[in-house]
This record gives C-alpha cells, structure tokens and sequence, in this order.
C-alpha cells in the first residue's frame, strides 16, 4: 500500500512539474511575442519579424507566432518567404486570417492555382472575421472560374472601401482588361503596381494595356524596371509572349493588326502544346489548359470542340454536350454576321439562319420593336447615341435557366466602352459591357418562371469626350434572343 502510494505521489508531482513547464512555455511564448509586436509597432519591422522567426524554431508548434509572422511578412511585400515560413512551420489547418494570407502571397507569386485553392477553402467557412475581405475572396474565385461579370460587380460593389489593397487592385485592373475597359485596366493594374504587385501576368497585362493605348514609351519604362527589380514576367510568357515583349522595347508604334497577329501566334503555340500533353495522355492538364484558353481567348472558335472530344473520351458526355453547344453558338454568330456583313442580305436570309440555331421556344425581338425611349433607327438596329432605355413583354412557358443575349456593338469614350443594366420585371440581372464596335454576342442567363415578364435594357453611361482620344460613347442593339438554357 505504501509503494502505490509513493507511486502516486510520484506521478502526480511529475505531472505538476510538467505542467508548470508547459506553462512556463507559454507564458514566454507570449512575452517573446508580444515584445515582437511591439518592435512591429515602432517600425523596427525587419526585427519583429526575425524575433517571430526565432520564436518558431524554438517552439514550432506555437501558432500565434506564425499568424504574426506570415501576416508582418505578407505587409512587408516579402511574399515568397512568407509562403517559405507557412509551409516549414506548420502542416495541418492554418487559421483563416493566415490562409488569406498565405494565399494573397501564392497569388503574387504566380502560383495561381494554389492561390485558387486556398480561397476555395475559405469561400464556405464561417469563420472569416470582419478582417478578412470576402468579397475579394468571391471575387478571385469568380475570376478563376471565367466569370468576369460576377467578378467585376462584387468589386464595384465595394466602392473605394479596398482602394489601396493589392489584390483588390489587380483583380480588378485584369477583369477590366478582359472586358475590354483598357483604359480602366491600366488605371487599376497601374495602382497594383505601384503598391508592390509581384505577379508576373499582372505585369504583363499593363504592359498590353500600355502598348494598346499607344504608349509605347510607358510599356518600355515598365520592362526595364521589370529587369531592374529581378521580376521574371519574361518567364511565365511562353515563347510568341516573350519576343512580343521584346519586340516593344525601341518602338514608337504597334499596329492593331500586328497586335492581333500577336494573339494569334500565342493561341497557336498554347494550342500546340495541349497536342503535345493529349499525346501524352495526359488528358485531364490538356483540358485545364484548354479551360485557360477559353478565357483568355473567349471568342475563338475551335477550342471548346477539343474540350469537348477530351470530354467525351474521358466518358463525361454531359459536359461534352454542353461544349458543343456552346460551340454552335459561337458558329452561329459567326454566320449571323457574315449575313449582316453581306450588301446582298435581306431579312429572309436572316430569318433562315435564326430559324436553324433557334428552337421553337425561342422568343427574338428586334430592337425598333422594343420600345426605345431614345435614339433613332440605325442602317441595322438602333442606335441610343445618349441615356435611353429598351423594354418589352414576354411570356415564358415553362419554369427553368433561359439564355439573354443581345446582339450589339458599341463605341467607347475615352477608353471605356458602354454599360448596359439589363433587367427582368426591375430586378437586376446583369451589368453588360459592350465592349466590341462590330456586332457581337453577349449573352447571360437567369431562371424564370412561367408567366409574362418585362425585359428592360438601359444604357447608363453616355459620355462625349473632346479631342482625337475622345469619342461619343453609344450602344446601337439589333436584336435580343430569350431562349431555353439545354441540359
């Protein structure tokens, strides 16, 4: 009895002894920290950082101290060793305020993808805070996924609440410069670049955005601070991206056509590179590359066929399905415009190549029936040369997803393009950029019920601008096509 008693004692104070070590551990943990934080407060930064470090090898496991350190370097623009710290460290779940973190430095390192999924992560966690910014989060994903009208309305939703934030600037600078909006892109990619943006495709679309407004000498000034600063952009532009930045450097002027042949000469060389992956049956990067293709290059014909034959060789006959269809849209607008392009079309030719892409169910209005509030009668169409609106009744049958599109052109004012709200019985459903000057298709989709609903297109940014680089921004709309989503 007394031998288990002297083993007890024994235990007990062995597990007090431990105990008060583990919280000593603490304790000077805490102290070591918040001694660091206040160094981070002073601006003595570089040794805050270092502390937090330290803090770290001798205790790995203490998160604080890695939250603290992550986010200090993240502030600090030193983003690849902020990634370098978060991955030495610790290798179960990060907390979401480091993970926002983490993946804000995965993006401005051009790690993309793992950017991607780190936000993936987040988008359904409850556990956000008022310090993390959902809306970027929300914003990048629908970025990733080619959905750049979602994305450009959650960031222009914030106002100037994120003016100053790096990504906030970025995304929106690189959703504007896919929409067209040029000078917009410039204004928010430039901003990005002056707060310390490290990603190489952001540098890269500035310079585009540069060289398309005409400012060859901007475009070369930021190549040789690209040089000047160790940031590789020449390295993520493969092979025509390369020689085309290079080609800049010493130029006054390029010409739209060269820039097209440009584009041109990039898809052909992505395109031969997802040969070369399909050969190697390598089937599931092939298609990611074509999904990057798709948006980069949204209106090329041809690449959404390919996804849909790997699609099909992989057993996956609903999405294929689904490519394919899109595929036929994109063929009927091209043979709608080479009607529209032909002197000798009439309105029977375009009713017979209506009536071949639209099903029955389909409901098409021409714009001089749509009630315009504004504008005159154009050679085809109508033109709204200032604020004015279309609308019109009509009737869904059925319940389910309904494709809007509008076949329109537009001509921009100072660099950006018009903006079209459209609109089903005043309730929003998209904020429209017709962001092309020969007809085009811009199309979205909605569920509606059935029964009578009102459609309603408002252009809501007229704008004349004085001088060569002006313009007299208008929205001249042909027709709008309401038909049933497929499945």
């Amino acid at each position: 009895m007394r031998t288990l008693f002297a083993l007890i004692v024994v235990s007990v104070l062995i597990g007090a002894v431990w105990l008060s070590t583990r919280y000593a551990d603490r304790v000077h943990c805490r102290m070591m920290l918040n001694k660091a934080t206040r160094d981070f407060l002073r601006d003595e930064k570089a040794k805050a950082i270092d502390d937090a470090i330290e803090l770290l090898d001798r205790h790995p496991g203490y998160r604080p101290a890695l939250d603290a350190a992550v986010a200090w370097l993240t502030s600090g623009k030193q983003f690849a060793r902020a990634l370098e710290v978060a991955s030495a460290y610790v290798s179960d779940s990060l907390p979401a305020q480091t993970r926002y973190h983490v993946a804000v430095c995965a993006h401005e390192v051009g790690d993309e993808s793992e950017a991607t999924r780190l936000f993936r992560t987040m988008a359904g966690s409850t556990d956000l805070g008022r310090d993390i910014p959902s809306e970027l989060v929300r914003a990048y994903l629908a970025v990733s996924q080619g959905n750049l009208d979602s994305a450009r309305t959650t960031l222009e939703a914030t106002g100037d609440r994120f003016d100053g934030n790096i990504l906030y600037h970025s995304l929106y600078g690189r959703v504007c410069y896919a929409r067209g909006d040029v000078a917009r892109a410039a204004e928010q990619l430039g901003r990005a670049v002056e707060l310390g943006e490290a990603n190489p495709r952001t540098f890269l679309c500035l310079v585009n955005c540069l060289a398309m407004q005409g400012d060859l000498p901007g475009a070369q000034r930021l190549l040789d601070s690209l040089e000047a600063s160790g940031i590789d952009a020449y390295s993520q532009a493969s092979g025509e991206m390369a020689s085309w930045l290079t080609r800049l450097k010493g130029r006054t002027y390029v010409s739209p056509d060269e820039y097209s042949e440009h584009r041109n000469q990039a898809l052909r060389l992505h395109l031969a590179n997802v040969c070369i992956d399909v050969h190697k049956n390598q089937i599931g990067k092939a298609i990611e590359a074509l999904e990057s293709l798709s948006r980069e290059f949204p209106d090329a014909i041809g690449i959404a066929t390919y996804q849909g034959l790997l699609h099909e060789r992989l057993q996956r006959r609903d999405k294929a399905l689904q490519l394919y269809r899109s595929e036929a849209d994109r063929l009927f607008l091209a043979a709608y415009k080479l009607i529209m392009l032909d002197p000798a079309s009439n309105a029977t030719s375009e009713s017979a190549i209506l009536g071949r892409f639209l099903k029955s169910d389909a409901t098409v209005f021409e714009a001089r029936l749509m009630n315009p509030t504004a504008g005159r009668p154009a050679d085809r169409g109508w033109v709204l040369l200032g604020k004015g609106e279309f609308s019109r009744p009509f009737v869904v049958h059925s319940t389910g997803r309904y494709s809007i599109s509008l076949i329109a052109r537009g001509s921009p004012a100072i660099g950006i393009w018009p903006i079209v709200n459209i609109s089903i019985d005043d309730q929003p459903v998209a904020q429209q950029y017709i962001n092309s000057p020969v007809w085009n298709l811009f199309e979205m989709s909605r569920v509606l019920l059935s029964g009578t609903h009102t459609i309603r297109l408002a252009f809501v940014n007229d704008d004349v601008a004085p001088g060569p680089s002006g313009g007299d921004r208008s929205f001249c709309l042909d027709r709008v096509i309401i038909k049933p989503v497929s499945n």
